[in-house]
Parts: C-alpha cells; sequence; structure tokens
C-alpha cells in the first residue's frame, strides 16, 4: 500500500495532490489549467534532461 493521500505528489512538481486540486479554487480560478499555466514552471535542468530522453527515444525508433 502506498502513502496516504495526504503525503503523495504530483509526478514531476513535487507539490502534494491536495494543493494541486485545492490551489485554483483557492485562486479563484475556475479550471486547473489557468492555475497550472500560470504557476508551473520547468528548470533548465529539468528541460535538458526531458529533451535528452526524448532524443534517446527517438534515435531506438529511427531505421538506420
Amino acid at each position: 500500500m502506498g502513502p496516504p493521500a495526504a503525503a503523495r505528489t504530483t509526478p514531476g512538481t513535487g507539490t502534494p495532490r491536495s494543493c494541486s486540486l485545492c490551489a485554483p479554487a483557492i485562486l479563484g480560478h475556475s479550471q486547473i489549467a489557468v492555475t497550472m499555466n500560470i504557476y508551473t514552471h520547468v528548470s533548465d535542468e529539468r528541460r535538458r534532461e526531458a529533451m535528452g530522453h526524448m532524443d534517446r527515444l527517438l534515435r531506438r525508433r529511427r531505421p538506420e
């Protein structure tokens, strides 16, 4: 069994799920997409990691 719901985090952000679900209501946003567009940021390091991962995946699929 995993951690209690209050201890679980949203993948990629480390934000507790309860916060990510309540934040739009607290901030007065009608949709979570509004909150996510305003308050999510991707560090350069995370962006480089993601690009490297995508590059490896795409290279595996390319016919030689």
